[in-house]
């Protein structure tokens, strides 16, 4: 089969979760055999990954006329590719309608990762009603629709009166680039791994924090990722998670800004617990290769979390707000070796049995065919 997959992100050009996640699924669906073309605009480039064909064109520098010029111009060449090179689904995130008011001679799915309306709904802010109608047309326009998760899913057709089912298919990862090793861990290493953002939680994990050095004066905080400019206020968002902090907490906490993937497993793996505070998640891939490390989590338990976690048996989930509650569980994680241990043996075992790559990536293959077969069937109902 040949996939293709339209995106505005993949590493390690500029990305976040949803080119990880693709990048992640693209991988193993090569490695059962199975073409994979990503396509994209912005800067242009051509590289393979893996066995992933990745290519960005150009964006359009038409003053005002980008946002059509940039999907004339993707959906000409994937529909060249479904003449000349046999491509028989395109899959598109759900994020900014990407595939709106395009005509591709393919089946085209969605998955949704979270869109910006779905966002703006977990945060309590409006996106633009630009946006707003691309996503909507896109999914609605789409042949079908897939999810990472059922909170995912549910809030989506909620928000766009989508009355078709969703299919949900978990986000994966490879285990085995996530080694288990105990040996590198420094006690006490509290990791945050992830975009500097308010909707992360990483405000709270300010104050988290400052209850924990308190209780608990040998811990340390090391935060690794991206600062962004909080939409609210627009001051850096490091510089607010510096000002909520105690002076005690600011000592022991250390920010060392976006690190290469590998560089953020060396932090994983000598780390003793990580943390993610978030409100604001479809599927995060950032929980599963912590877990996939055999650590031990605590992380939120709004929506999606349950959903990758079972709380108390592969990590512990608690709702941000709660600063007391999610400092207390942080320091008996910090304090109890041996529970510790446990939560992230069964994390790395539930990731193998759940998340892995390959058992996600044969999911979508089977899901894809069904999708497919259903497409043809209706274009020869039509034809008829």
């Amino acid at each position: 089969m040949h996939i293709g997959f339209l995106t505005s992100e993949y590493p390690p050009l500029n990305s976040g979760g949803i080119g990880t996640s693709i990048s992640n699924l693209g991988r193993a669906l090569v490695k059962q055999g199975h073409r994979v073309s990503v396509l994209g605009w912005g800067k242009k480039t051509e590289f393979n990954d893996q066995g992933v064909e990745v290519r960005f064109l150009p964006s359009s520098t038409i003053p005002k006329m980008g946002w059509f010029l940039n999907r004339f111009a993707v959906a000409r060449e994937i529909n060249r590719m479904v003449r000349e090179e046999h491509l028989d689904i395109l899959e598109v995130p759900d994020w900014c309608g990407l595939s709106a008011g395009m005509r591709i001679n393919c089946p085209v799915v969605i998955r949704c990762h979270g869109s910006d309306s779905y966002f703006g709904k977990l945060q309590s802010y409006k996106p633009r009603w630009s946006v707003f109608i691309a996503e909507k047309w896109a999914l609605q326009s789409a042949d079908a629709i897939t999810s990472v998760s059922q909170f995912t899913a549910n809030l989506t057709q909620s928000i766009f009166c989508l009355k078709s089912p969703i299919e949900i298919i978990p986000n994966g990862i490879d285990p085995n680039q996530y080694p288990v090793t105990p040996g590198e861990v420094e006690e006490g290493l509290i990791l945050y791994f992830g975009s500097i953002v308010r909707k992360k939680g990483v405000l709270d994990l300010a104050k988290i924090f400052s209850m924990t050095i308190e209780r608990l004066p040998q811990a340390r905080l090391l935060i690794v990722g991206r600062d962004t400019v909080d939409k609210i206020t627009g001051q850096s968002t490091w510089r607010l998670m510096k000002s909520a902090m105690t002076e005690q907490a600011l000592i022991h906490t250390q920010y060392i800004g976006p690190q290469p993937h590998n560089q953020i497993q060396k932090w994983i793996n000598k780390s003793t617990v990580c943390v993610f505070p978030s409100y604001a998640e479809a599927f995060p891939v950032s929980w599963l290769e912590a877990m996939a490390s055999g650590k031990a989590l605590v992380a939120s338990e709004i929506g999606w979390g349950p959903e990758v976690i079972q709380d108390g048996v592969s990590g512990l989930l608690i709702n941000p707000v709660n600063h007391d509650e999610f400092a207390n569980a942080i320091i008996r994680l910090l304090t109890h070796r041996a529970y510790r241990d446990q939560l992230g043996i069964a994390a790395r075992l539930r990731v193998e049995e759940l998340f892995s790559s390959d058992r996600v990536a044969a999911k979508n293959i089977e899901w894809y065919q069904k999708v497919i077969y259903s497409s043809d069937n209706k274009q020869i109902r039509d034809e008829k």
